[in-house]
């Protein structure tokens, strides 16, 4: 990668889920512009599975716009979804925290990821 930008994301139990979506929704060639980096939380017992609490992409500039465009999609069906079950559930639904964090200035489509009421998204650029 020629210039490339790191992107950590954090969003508690859902990191994992959230990271899946956003690999399965960039092509190949973009995958191929990516570096992929877990932390995990830490392990109590024996048994237990690792959790990932954090990702680090290293992508070149045009799989990170890439990357937020997959951010900005798995953001609205996160809305979505939440917003269905406070309907059906009133009260019991809380805010999904999503804290994106760049190396360096980030492309518009990560700084254009705005909070909504049910996922809250930081970006934060000043790394």
């Amino acid at each position: 990668m020629t210039s490339s930008l790191e992107i950590r994301i954090e969003a508690g139990d859902d990191t994992e889920s959230l990271v899946q979506t956003v690999l399965k929704d960039l092509s190949d060639e973009e995958i191929d512009q990516l570096g992929v980096k877990r932390e995990y939380a830490p392990v109590s017992g024996l048994a237990s599975e690792p959790v990932t609490i954090a990702v680090i992409l290293v992508a070149s500039l045009k799989a990170a716009a890439a990357v937020g465009s997959a951010l900005a999609a798995y953001i609205k069906y996160k809305t979505e979804k939440l917003k269905k079950e406070a309907v059906s559930s009133p009260g019991s639904v809380q805010p999904a925290p999503i804290t994106i964090q760049t190396s360096q200035a980030a492309p518009s489509e990560l700084k254009d990821l705005r909070s909504t009421e049910y996922v809250k998204v930081a970006v934060d650029s000043s790394k």
